[in-house]
């Protein structure tokens, strides 16, 4: 069914970014902090590290609502047959570690419904036969 995906941190999206420096010239650094004035004026075309984490948490946010995309196209979501913990697993791969997360990402009215009824059951739904 699902696997568990490695979550990977900040540093880990970060080197990524660095790597992309071709493609995304304003996401290949971190801008240290500058020692002088005249050493700030050459910084600024560097990402700042609040810019950054802010990029990395938008790359995390496209990322659970792919994944909530996903689980719908492989009927995953609305289906007594799914496996609670798995859903919730690949999910928490995704940074979504819950309800509060879901709302957080916009979800609302029949597909909240679907999440808050996937987030209620126990983890061995359905029972074993």
């Amino acid at each position: 069914m699902f696997t568990k995906k490695h979550t990977p941190t900040y540093e880990a999206v970060a080197s990524e970014m660095k790597a992309m420096s071709g493609r995304h010239a304003r996401l290949d650094r971190v801008a240290p902090a500058p020692a002088s004035v005249d050493s700030a004026s050459s910084c600024s075309d560097m990402v700042s590290a609040a810019e950054l984490e802010s990029k990395f948490q938008e790359f995390f946010r496209m990322g659970a609502v792919v994944a909530i995309g996903e689980l719908y196209d492989e009927g995953m979501l609305g289906n007594k047959e799914a496996v609670a913990e798995d859903v919730r697993d690949y999910l928490d791969s995704f940074g979504v570690a819950g309800l509060d997360d879901i709302r957080a990402l916009g979800i609302s009215g029949p597909y909240l419904e679907d999440f808050e009824r996937m987030y209620a059951m126990p983890a061995s739904f359905p029972p074993a036969a």
